[in-house]
């Protein structure tokens, strides 16, 4: 919803939560109104042809609303049905219409990866970054991508604690325990939005990772990683990971303070 607000400059509240009922029940609302349109009494029509015209026109405006909604994230119910969708999806292009915006993504995750490489560098392990054709944007997509378990992907969970930006890197198939979380940090767990993550983090969501942060972003390991030998954190890009002990995935984060015991579901697998 957050690329198609962009776009077409949408609203948020209540105009965002009536796009979904408008898209659903706009051509059925619209037929309805056109039929009852067909059906008004010649005595309050001027001409018979007026009826017809006012049951195309109700139609045509019920396909641009849901044509429209759609295009702002909804979805449309019968849209793509009769002729009037061709012209209004004109007029109101799909979510996926900008290029120019893929493209833009496409840079961002490309300056991203190439910014851990150059972080990399100076450790001698940039050649270790393993870049793949298919997505590693989540833990089940890296494990198939890596060729291992998922719990052995160590994913980066990125925080706000005082308004800090934190980065927690736990095992795939570990959870943040709130109880043990407000413990140690002594707040709610509340987790950056996409676009915090990119603004505070430098890494957008599918590719965040430990390495080459800004300084004011503090890296906690989580104890759930102990067990491995080697993990597999992202490299900065949603297509990407490198292979970590874990003592270097400590020597190599970006601004580490320490292990953390807060996350729950893992330790049956011990």
């Amino acid at each position: 919803m957050e690329r198609v607000s962009a776009y077409y400059g949408g609203g948020t509240g209540l105009f965002r939560s009536l796009l979904y009922p408008a898209a659903f029940l706009g051509p059925y609302l619209t037929a309805a109104a056109a039929i009852a349109a067909l059906r008004l009494p010649r005595r309050r029509a001027l001409r018979p042809g007026l009826r017809s015209l006012c049951a195309a026109a109700f139609f045509t405006f019920g396909e641009g609303l849901t044509v429209f909604a759609r295009a702002m994230g909804g979805h449309g119910g019968c849209v793509g049905r009769n002729p009037c969708s061709a012209f209004w999806s004109w007029v109101f292009p799909p979510l996926s219409a900008p290029a120019g915006k893929e493209k833009s993504t496409e840079r961002k995750e490309h300056m991203s990866i190439e910014k851990v490489r150059a972080y990399f560098q100076p450790f001698g392990i940039a050649d270790r970054i393993r870049e793949f054709a298919v997505s590693s944007a989540t833990v089940e997509l890296a494990a198939v991508a890596v060729g291992v378990e998922g719990a052995r992907i160590a994913k980066s969970l990125s925080f706000k604690v005082e308004d800090k930006p934190i980065i927690i890197v736990v095992a795939g198939d570990a959870k943040i325990d709130n109880s043990k979380y407000k413990a140690r940090f002594h707040t709610k767990a509340k987790m950056l939005t996409h676009e915090e993550a990119h603004s505070l983090i430098g890494h957008d969501v599918g590719g965040v990772c430990s390495f080459a942060l800004p300084e004011d972003v503090k890296v906690y390991l989580d104890v759930s990683l102990k067990r491995f030998e080697t993990v597999f954190p992202a490299a900065g890009s949603d297509n990407s990971a490198i292979e970590l002990t874990c003592d270097e995935l400590e020597r190599y984060s970006s601004n580490f303070v320490e292990w953390v015991d807060v996350c729950k579901a893992w330790q049956a697998e011990i």
